[in-house]
């Protein structure tokens, strides 16, 4: 009796060790079904299942913590070092396994413990139409799968999809090489949001449910990246320490705590909500680059409180600035006032009043002075033929100029009157008379002032 349970005991353990030798096997071929994070290298220890994008791996309690990772086939994955899909990042296309990312170091680099956001692509149908040729220059959206039907070229980033009248109704996409872009749900780049990186397209957003779910009819607003590079090169040079690593040459920059040390964000753009990026007010010291002037607000959508600060400046601790406390109270930035549109980086004479533009006034088709510029010379009975027509999100006006917007062509309807030096960053949300102006211009008059 005694022999037939060791005989027992050892079938079992003989068991267990198959099936655990045939599941590393599996794995390392890639043969898992999901991808999979593992916490030891080997495939073993906790493990996590990625069916859908993780912007912040800390959150799952895994942040900093992959040693050992499984990409099925038909998966993608994209690795990336900081959170919210940013710094250096590693793509992996199943059926693919490392089992050690410290010591096999794909991609040229140790990726042990160093993985906190993961980007994840199930596998696609089969079949489907192909992209058009223009695929190959710019991003573009489809109103029917296959991509079919109305086409919206993605030259920009669109805040507000439904004013173009294709709010939740693209269906395909496609983005060249180079490019990144970034789907939401909702208007002015809010709610759940799925990040595709070129060379890549979708036939159907429905039935191909990137990012784990469907995105069919339902994208709101797009921001676009057209110079994005997933394998550009970083610095990793020693940081000379004369120089502060917050002193910032080229873009402003915020840090999460003072004397420019923790994560940081770099501002290349206006940002109506620091939260979209994990950085609502979480900035501790801040520092902005030769030509460039920045206006903070404690508010989203800048609102509330605000001040302005005109590089090169630095500031190693926002508690104590001559605006008072600002520490972990920063919620919107805006780029652009006072700051030239056709040289970034030049600020404009502030004799001028401190706006983007000094001869003429100027029309943006996008906010916060950026987009197609028409140069208003003289009065236009109907901006439809200057293709604005219904699509001017913002304004300037220098010194010595006035510029009165028209609801309808012909200079009829309800108008706006603006006079410089002035300018508007956002025709829609500044509400100027308390009406929203954004994309209502038909015609506009402009005349010098004595």
């Amino acid at each position: 009796m005694k022999y037939r349970q060791i005989a027992f005991s050892l079938a079992l353990f003989s068991l267990a060790f198959t099936i655990c030798a045939d599941s590393a096997w599996a794995q390392r071929r890639g043969d898992c079904r999901f991808p999979v994070l593992y916490e030891d290298d080997g495939f073993r220890g906790g493990s996590l299942v990625l069916q859908s994008p993780v912007a912040d791996l800390h959150d799952r309690g895994f942040g900093d913590d992959a040693s050992s990772l499984c990409v099925p086939r038909g998966w993608r994955v994209i690795v990336y070092e900081d959170t919210n899909f940013r710094g250096d990042a590693l793509e992996l296309s199943g059926p693919d396994s490392i089992s050690d990312l410290k010591r096999q170091r794909p991609g040229g680099r140790d990726w042990g413990d160093r993985i906190s956001s993961a980007q994840v692509y199930p596998p696609r149908r089969r079949g489907g139409g192909n992209p058009p040729p223009e695929c190959d220059r710019t991003a573009m959206l489809f109103g029917n799968d296959d991509f079919g039907g109305r086409r919206v070229t993605l030259n920009d980033s669109i805040p507000d999809l439904h004013r173009l009248g294709v709010g939740d109704q693209a269906s395909s996409l496609c983005v060249p090489s180079g490019w990144r872009i970034t789907i939401f749900e909702d208007t002015g780049y809010r709610g759940d949001r799925l990040v595709v990186d070129g060379p890549d397209s979708i036939a159907d957003l429905r039935r191909d449910r990137p990012g784990g779910r469907s995105w069919g009819d339902r994208i709101s607003s797009v921001r676009v990246e057209s110079s994005f590079r997933r394998d550009r090169p970083v610095d990793r040079r020693p940081i000379d320490p004369i120089d502060p690593p917050g002193r910032c040459d080229r873009f402003p920059q915020l840090f999460a705590e003072d004397d420019y040390r923790g994560r940081s964000y770099t501002l290349r753009d206006s940002v109506r909500d620091l939260y979209d990026f994990r950085f609502g007010r979480n900035a501790s010291s801040l520092c902005v680059p030769t030509g460039w002037t920045v206006t903070f607000f404690e508010d989203a959508d800048y609102r509330g409180r605000s001040f302005q600060v005109r590089g090169p400046s630095d500031i190693d601790d926002l508690r104590r600035t001559r605006w008072g406390n600002w520490d972990n109270r920063i919620s919107s930035a805006r780029i652009g006032i006072g700051v030239s549109p056709r040289e970034p980086g030049r600020v404009v004479d502030p004799g001028r009043g401190g706006i983007p533009c000094d001869r003429y006034p100027v029309l943006y088709r996008n906010d916060d002075f950026r987009g197609r510029p028409l140069e208003l010379r003289q009065s236009i009975p109907d901006l439809h033929r200057q293709g604005l027509g219904d699509e001017a999100s913002s304004i300037c006006v220098p010194r010595g100029w006035e510029a009165i917007l028209f609801e309808d062509t012909n200079y009829r309807g309800n108008s706006l009157r603006v006079v410089g030096p002035d300018s508007i960053a956002d025709l829609d949300r500044e509400r100027r008379r308390g009406g929203d102006w954004g994309d209502s211009a038909s015609s506009v008059q402009v005349r010098r002032r004595r």
